[in-house]
């Protein structure tokens, strides 16, 4: 059910949270006007879960894009492994598209907001924020039914950048940690020891952590399921752990992870540096030891070699003492 607060100005914010859904709120000058708002996204909520959208809404309706996101969401969300992902593209765009509709939103508008974001971010991440727009059309055309050009189709993508190839230093990864809040510190030191990432640790069960034979066992990884090996200081670090059987060994949001990362960093002095790095330092220090490619891969869980070349930062000093 949605619920209501009068502002100090006198206004009404209409507040409607669900499960599996991005929070959405909307503030009116009448309590009336918060309610139909409310009760209409709401009905569009219960619509995409039942998935009888199409069935109920006329061919070629116009959609403001808050709605639009909610239908989106709730029609993949049963088949999407990262949610999370989707939604955190609907989080970064929002304050552009909020006040904007599917059948308005023009080539010339996802210019300016193209050329904005790409004052700060990178071009792989602008990139990939267009696609998700583009996606959305197509949801609305083949789902909708919505006669619509899709206007990402008419613009000029940015490039992808170089893959990164950041790793971070022994001396880098202490002032991390010496800036870590202590509840986060495991997890950053997990994250050096295994190259597991943010999605997997955050998830991780003790039910599936064998201490005995130095082994996790992840159900449903980004790749499906596998084992990662643990090295004696990932089964030293999880010993020291409060144990708690069928329950998250770390119990925080992946958002909290990256946030608590990111004041680390900053309290440290380092600016150039991301917790996903933290995967390449690890596979990148097992490639150091010399471990060969198919035993990089047990580690990463990486299925081709080319997905592993990407991660696995090696450069011309680290193989001189293998070649004499």
């Amino acid at each position: 059910m949605p619920s209501y607060q009068q502002q100090k100005s006198g206004n009404w914010k209409a507040i409607i949270r669900k499960k599996g859904y991005p929070t959405q709120n909307k503030t009116f000058t009448t309590k009336a006007e918060a309610i139909y708002w409310a009760e209409k996204v709401e009905a569009l909520i219960v619509d995409a879960v039942e998935g009888t959208v199409s069935e109920k809404l006329p061919e070629g309706q116009d959609y403001p894009f808050p709605e639009l996101f909610l239908l989106y969401i709730g029609s993949i969300q049963s088949r999407l492994k990262r949610p999370d992902k989707e939604e955190g593209y609907i989080r970064r765009l929002l304050p552009y598209l909020k006040n904007r509709t599917l059948l308005t939103l023009s080539p010339i508008d996802l210019e300016v907001i193209r050329d904005t974001r790409l004052k700060k971010l990178t071009g792989t991440t602008v990139r990939k924020d267009l696609l998700f727009i583009s996606r959305v059309y197509t949801f609305a055309i083949k789902t909708l039914k919505v006669t619509v050009d899709n206007p990402i189709k008419s613009l000029h993508l940015p490039s992808e950048n170089l893959p990164r190839d950041r790793t971070a230093t022994k001396g880098e990864l202490n002032l991390l940690l010496a800036n870590a809040p202590d509840r986060m510190k495991p997890i950053f030191e997990l994250a050096v020891y295994t190259s597991m990432r943010r999605s997997e640790l955050v998830a991780l069960n003790w039910d599936w952590i064998d201490l005995n034979r130095r082994i996790i066992t992840l159900p449903d990884s980004k790749t499906g399921q596998r084992v990662v090996p643990l090295s004696e200081a990932a089964v030293q670090l999880l010993s020291a752990l409060p144990m708690r059987p069928a329950t998250v060994v770390f119990p925080v949001t992946p958002d909290a992870v990256t946030k608590a990362f990111s004041r680390a960093k900053k309290r440290a002095g380092l600016r150039d540096i991301r917790f996903h790095d933290l995967r390449h330092t690890a596979i990148t220090h097992y490639a150091n030891k010399g471990l060969t490619a198919p035993q990089l891969q047990v580690i990463s869980g990486h299925k081709t070699l080319s997905q592993l070349n990407r991660y696995c930062n090696l450069k011309a000093a680290d193989v001189l003492c293998l070649m004499d």
